[in-house]
Parts: C-alpha cells; structure tokens; sequence
C-alpha cells in the first residue's frame, strides 16, 4: 500500500510486543526487513506500554492492541490520552482497503 503512494506525506510507526508464546526477544534483521519503506520507523516495546495507553488491561489478554493499524492526521499531538484516530482497524491484513480509502480521503 505504502509503494502505491511513493511520494505521499507519510510517517509510519510499527510497534513490535510480545504478544504470543513464539515472541520472545526483538523482532530479527529479517523480521524488521518486512517493512522496507523509508517513512517507517520501527520500535520494539516488550512491556506494551503503548498497549496499556490504547487501553490494554493488566490480566486480560483479550485487551490487548495489536496487529492494529490507526491513520492520524498531521500535527496531532499526543496529551494526557491518545487522541481519536482518523481511521482505526484490525488486523491489519484485513483493513488496508479501508486505511486505504482513509489515506486517498485525506489527500495526503
């Protein structure tokens, strides 16, 4: 998706976490590979701390944020509390039609 608009003004964060029994450590070389796009920074966060402040609660596995994309308007500035999301979604796989659709809207 990100190779269809080359020169729109985007700035991606992936947020790697332990979630399932398999992640034990921070992403590998190869793992980090997968998003190749220079507008993309990629951060590892074992304690899910961004989870907790999107509303994960300690003890139910059912809470937590992942595999979740969120589109934001430029210039948004995060307070007290995350802002709204233009465009929020999950999984990401399943979503990227409408992040899609939410990116051409805002003619970015």
């Amino acid at each position: 998706m990100l190779a269809e608009q080359p020169d729109a003004g985007i700035k991606v964060f992936v947020i790697w976490e332990r979630v399932l029994g398999t992640d034990w450590g921070a992403p590998s070389s190869v793992v980090l590979g997968l998003m190749r796009d220079r507008r993309a920074a990629q951060f590892w966060d074992p304690r899910r701390s961004l989870s907790h402040r999107l509303g994960e609660k300690d003890g139910d596995r059912k809470s937590i944020v992942w595999d979740w994309v969120a589109l934001y308007p430029p210039g948004l500035r995060w307070d007290d509390a995350p802002p709204a999301p233009a465009f929020t979604g999950r999984p990401v796989e399943d979503v990227i039609g409408g992040l899609r659709d939410a990116l051409w809207s805002a003619r970015l």
